[in-house]
């Protein structure tokens, strides 16, 4: 995501403008805004609601006390509640604490059992616990699952109604052309694109941890049988077709070289290679825009790009279009990565 790299900014920006008088001026604004969302954040924690109680807890982070107890909190006063089954589930794979996993696990498993993404995060558990009898039997779980969803776009749709009253002090003209600059935005950022940048903190986040033991388990593994093959092509044809870019373009390497030497690999190596086209030409037009941040939030990712090159007529990559990356140019054209790619 463009606002990535910025995405600390929404409490920090503009302090390192060149002038003193405005770096000043600016460190006083970041104090007023942290504070006013340190409030607005206990004032929605507190009203009741579990939505505006959740994204609370994830836009506070660790700074509104222990993530994992307000999240088992949460899903102890709403026990039917999947999305927060779900993030406390995450939290505890992604997390060294004293989180109960497997309990975790089980109300998320018994909420959401028909989500690949459900038994993918059980994966994830198996294999760092080195238990690989049962890694296997969860990817088996996921790959007769109906659906894929990490629940991203919900989370986000949840953090961004939750802090469209997030008041933000007041800025000179001085302090926001600094918070322009140091953002390398167009224009300097209003109070929604403030707001955005909230959401964005978080949202860079909620990437699913599941990435590195599914290609442990999948393409890296030396000793793969027919049925856990079978298994790892069924889950990475749905993460190909999912709407965040990450989850798409990990699964479409991943199946190119799972199908290499297969009649298959031909199509699957011309699907990835329009990802990387995608990838490639929309984001060389993004730049750091923050109407495009909204946009994949409405769209989703790879329709918020798919849009924007359609508004220049681009729908798909030239024939001869190929990646730079070695690595990249070397699965489209082979289906194998190189040695150190």
């Amino acid at each position: 995501m463009p606002a990535a790299a910025a995405s600390a900014a929404a409490t920090h920006a503009g302090t390192r403008p060149a002038r003193a008088s405005t770096h000043a001026e600016a460190e006083q604004w970041q104090l007023a805004m942290a504070s006013a969302r340190r409030q607005y954040l206990q004032r929605l924690w507190q009203s009741g609601d579990v939505n505006d109680r959740l994204a609370a807890t994830l836009l506070s982070g660790d700074e509104g006390g222990s993530p994992y107890e307000r999240l088992a909190q949460l899903l102890r006063e709403h026990p039917d509640n999947a999305l927060a089954a779900w993030h406390l589930t995450k939290y505890c794979a992604l997390a060294a604490s004293s989180c109960d996993s497997a309990a975790t696990q089980a109300t998320l498993q018994r909420l959401d059992p028909h989500n690949a993404a459900t038994w993918l995060l059980a994966m994830d558990g198996a294999v760092m616990r080195d238990d690989m009898a049962a890694a296997a039997e969860y990817l088996t779980l996921a790959a007769q699952a109906s659906h894929h969803d990490n629940h991203r776009e919900e989370t986000v749709s949840m953090l961004w109604q939750a802090v469209r009253d997030l008041p933000i002090p007041p800025r000179s003209q001085a302090v926001a052309e600094a918070q322009r600059q140091q953002l390398e935005l167009k224009r300097p950022p209003s109070d929604d694109d403030v707001r955005v940048l909230n959401v964005a903190a978080v949202a860079a986040a909620l990437a699913a941890p599941y990435y590195a033991p599914l290609a442990r388990l999948c393409w890296g593994n030396p000793r793969i049988d027919a049925a856990t093959s079978g298994d790892c092509r069924a889950v990475l044809t749905q993460l190909a077709s999912a709407s965040d870019m990450l989850d798409r373009g990990f699964a479409l390497g991943g199946i190119v070289q799972m199908t290499a030497g297969t009649p298959a690999n031909t199509a699957w190596r011309e699907q990835y290679r329009q990802f990387l086209w995608l990838r490639t030409e929309g984001y060389a037009r993004v730049g750091q825009d923050l109407a495009f941040v909204r946009s994949t939030w409405a769209q989703g990712e790879v329709g918020a790009l798919q849009s924007l090159l359609a508004r220049e007529g681009l729908t798909q990559a030239p024939p001869d279009w190929l990646p730079r990356a070695p690595g990249e140019r070397a699965l489209v054209i082979t289906g194998h990565r190189m040695p150190g790619h």
